[in-house]
């Protein structure tokens, strides 16, 4: 089953996190990557995701999901 990294751990990114959980998706296959340690705490202890840099967490997946605000896009890219 292909890796996807999730960039972006706010409300849009919980969601789409939380929903591909549900779904079955195991969270080894899933990765994510959010700038705020405290929401990075928050979604590590809360759904056991791995978290990771950009950079680190777009390697060897086969999707990237960008859940970022318009403004943030730039950087991420």
């Amino acid at each position: 089953m292909s890796r996807i990294a999730i960039i972006g751990g706010g409300n849009m990114g919980e969601a789409l996190l939380s929903g591909l959980l549900r779904a079955g998706r195991p969270v080894k296959d899933l990765v994510v990557s959010e700038k705020s340690p405290e929401r990075s705490e928050y979604l590590s202890r809360t759904y056991g995701v791995r978290l990771a840099s950009v950079s680190d967490a777009v390697e060897n997946v086969g999707f990237v999901i960008l859940a970022v605000k318009p403004h943030d896009i730039d950087p991420v890219i």
